[in-house]
């Protein structure tokens, strides 16, 4: 298979990916209660804690995928640690993004 067909298919899918996941974070940052528990500055902080767990969890998957010889002799693990990874990053652009619009609305 030509490789820029492999990387248009795996755009596509990580495009993909990302609407999904993006949509999960921006739920988990525009959450409210009616009393008042959540605030902007919470879920901010909720979305980052959990970010930063993942990627301790992406961090040891990956030792772990390295001490059992590379993404080549387990491709399904390496796929795994880099959605993990990428996860986490999407859950910090979501706050960005959150931040930004905030920022235009005021």
């Amino acid at each position: 298979m030509n490789v820029s067909i492999i990387l248009y298919k795996l755009t596509l899918i990580t495009f993909t990916y990302y609407n999904i996941i993006a949509k999960k974070w921006d739920k988990m940052l525009s959450r409210k209660n009616s009393d008042k528990k959540y605030d902007l500055h919470q879920n901010i902080k909720d979305v980052k804690l959990k970010a930063k767990i993942l990627e301790d969890k992406a961090k040891m998957k990956e030792k772990e995928l390295l001490l059992s010889g590379g993404a080549g002799s387990n491709p399904e693990l390496g796929e795994f640690v880099s959605e993990m990874y990428l996860d986490a990053l999407k859950a910090k652009l979501s706050i960005l993004n959150t931040l930004q619009e905030k920022e235009y609305d005021n």
